[in-house]
């Protein structure tokens, strides 16, 4: 079986905030202008989000949210 990873509100354009959900699998900005420690995906791995459709998984990296959260391993899902 393969892990499953579902995303909801995918936009084209970039956040200008954050709306963190703690359910959530994974976060997946659309641009990896807003990732740091980034690490290209070297392989064509790719996700299935809500709708179903598969986007491709470019890369992983870490996103400050403010001084005190980071997020870690967060998916780049360009559009």
């Amino acid at each position: 079986m393969l892990p499953l990873s579902s995303g909801f509100n995918v936009s084209k354009t970039l956040p200008s905030h954050w709306v963190l959900d703690s359910k959530a699998t994974n976060y997946m900005p659309p641009s990896s202008t807003l990732l740091s420690a980034y690490s290209p995906c070297s392989s064509n791995k790719k996700l299935a989000i809500a709708d179903g459709t598969l986007v491709i998984l470019a890369g992983l990296g870490n996103t400050q949210i403010n001084p005190f959260i980071t997020l870690k391993n967060v998916f780049h899902v360009p559009t």
